[in-house]
């Protein structure tokens, strides 16, 4: 009978556990991976953080640019202002100018309509100094004052 035992127990695949042994060598390639795993983490972070920096320095430098840009545009608009500011100034110092001219020019009509009033033609000698400096000046009259007209008529603006 144990015979038989045992040559049914020599037929039999003999029963193999499979044990799992750890190189001598395993808890400290275990931590050295953990430890770099970390490390990679944290250079991660660096690199996430540095493009971050990056994004955010371009982000500055455009914004700078178009400040840059905004600033170049208000100068120009400020040279622009200030070119009408001093057109304006001219225009307003030759108003005050012709406005005193125009005064002059009225008292001097209202003398030449007195004398005109006041003269009595007939009692100057015809080939006098006087008549000819008077008719001149009655010419010199009549051709400003239609240049005038024709000027403000037809004004030149460039």
């Amino acid at each position: 009978k144990l015979q038989a035992q045992v040559t049914k127990l020599q037929q039999r695949d003999p029963d193999i556990k499979q044990v799992e042994v750890e190189p001598a060598d395993y808890q400290d390639t275990k931590a050295d991976l953990k430890a770099a795993n970390e490390k990679i983490a944290d250079l991660q972070k660096l690199v996430d953080d540095a493009v971050d920096d990056h994004n955010q320095r371009l982000a500055y430098e455009l914004e700078l640019e178009k400040a840059k840009a905004d600033q170049e545009e208000i100068k120009a608009d400020l040279n622009d202002l200030e070119v009408k500011r001093q057109n304006m100034l001219k225009q307003n110092a030759q108003i005050r100018e012709v406005q005193k001219m125009v005064k002059s020019i009225n008292e001097l009509l209202d003398n030449f309509a007195m004398l005109r009033n006041r003269l009595d033609t007939t009692m100057l000698p015809d080939e006098s100094s006087l008549v000819q400096g008077l008719t001149e000046m009655a010419d010199k009259l009549i051709e400003n004052g239609q240049v005038l007209h024709d000027d403000l008529a037809h004004p030149y603006r460039g």
